[in-house]
């Protein structure tokens, strides 16, 4: 009997010093646990810093990529973008000619040589010469235009404002569609390309235009195509009135 008593104190000691092992062990064990999950919560928390970005002029730009990194001004590195004469407006760039109205039977002057219109209207047929294959005739859908004018070389050198086409006539209509003369201009009667007029002389010509059969005359648009420094007529030119 008293074996067995000693023998069951043997095993309850075991069985305490067992569980007082697992206790220490796994006290320890959570100890260590929470260390980890404190280690990791203070490394989530800790703030990573930010390199400073130096901003000289303080215009927002970092000075590794302006291009002018003491001046507020930002700028492309476009030179051409902030050119002179980007203020101007697009008439002061391109001015409008100066234009001068006169009336049909008025003289007008432009560029050193007096224009005079003698008649425009509207026909049905304009007269050409022997060589041509017949008149110039009104076409279906379109207005016939003739237009009889006279003018005099004020200039110290011969002219001819025929050759080329009568590049310093336009028509207009009445919305300013510019009509050119028509390229049967030199088998109209009396029109001559090849024979100048000479300082101090005039002659008469007539020019031929269509324009559509809805529209209005709006006015005739004339200057001296051969005048040196405006022969296109971008300075002056004169604009007579039905």
């Amino acid at each position: 009997m008293t074996k067995v008593l000693k023998w069951v104190g043997i095993a309850l000691a075991a069985i305490a010093l067992i569980g007082v092992g697992a206790a220490l062990g796994g006290g320890g064990a959570d100890e260590k646990g929470a260390a980890a999950k404190a280690g990791t919560a203070k490394a989530e928390a800790t703030p990573v810093p930010t390199p400073e970005v130096e901003d000289t002029d303080g215009d927002g730009v970092a000075d590794a990529e302006d291009a002018d990194p003491y001046s507020p001004t930002i700028t492309t590195g476009d030179e051409f973008e902030d050119a002179p004469g980007d203020e101007y407006t697009d008439e002061e760039l391109d001015p409008e000619p100066i234009q001068k109205p006169i009336a049909i039977g008025q003289t007008g002057r432009d560029d050193g040589v007096a224009f005079k219109v003698t008649s425009m209207r509207e026909v049905q047929s304009i007269p050409t010469g022997e060589f041509s294959d017949g008149p110039v005739t009104a076409k279906r859908n379109a207005r016939l235009i003739q237009v009889d004018l006279t003018y005099k070389n004020n200039m110290d050198v011969p002219i001819d404002l025929l050759c080329g086409g009568g590049h310093g006539f336009i028509l207009l209509d009445e919305n300013d569609r510019n009509f050119q003369p028509m390229d049967v201009l030199l088998d109209i009667n009396d029109n001559v390309c090849g024979e100048d007029v000479q300082p101090g002389f005039k002659t008469s010509v007539t020019l031929a235009f269509r324009m559509p059969r809805g529209a209005k005359i709006g006015g005739l648009v004339i200057w001296n195509g051969e005048a040196e420094d405006d022969f296109s007529g971008e300075v002056s030119q004169l604009i007579v009135l039905p």
